[in-house]
């Protein structure tokens, strides 16, 4: 029998603590109204595309975080990411030729899928209901477990 790495979390950091605060400021556009279109069609719609929107700001704020952790903000080509020692990355869809959608990375592909990764590790222990914390390596663990506010 192998032996079962033990992690304590002593030296880890929440990851939360990487998520950049405010969240990442994406412009949101009002789409035009459709002659079509009813007023209460319209705010439905705009309502919809605000929703959308938030979850793009989580989204690209979790992979701005984790290109964090994993340090590429310090080779990054971007300057105002060196200086400000995080990734502030925005990645424009006209410069997109991945096939899956693709936050913020301004590096490699191999960047990409390794903070895609981790992103998806990060998501399987929150789903557990427990916070995720980051080694000094750069690896996820799960913390102390989540409480729910029950009122």
């Amino acid at each position: 029998m192998g032996k079962q790495k033990q992690t304590s979390t002593d030296n880890m950091i929440p990851f939360v603590e990487f998520m950049p605060d405010p969240l990442a400021p994406v412009p949101l556009e009002r789409a035009p109204r459709w002659p079509q279109q009813t007023d209460e069609q319209y705010a439905a719609q705009w309502e919809m595309t605000k929703r959308a929107h938030r979850r793009w700001v989580v989204a690209l704020s979790a992979f701005q975080a984790m290109a964090t952790i994993y340090g590429y903000h310090k080779t990054c080509k971007n300057p105002q990411c060196r200086r400000k020692h995080r990734c502030t990355g925005i990645r424009l869809e006209e410069n997109d030729d991945y096939p899956v959608p693709l936050f913020p990375l301004c590096g490699t592909i191999e960047m990409a899928e390794r903070a895609r990764s981790g992103i998806v590790a990060m998501s399987r222990i929150v789903a557990t209901n427990h916070r995720a914390m980051v080694a000094p390596d750069g690896s996820l663990h799960p913390g102390v477990e989540m409480l729910e506010d029950e009122t």
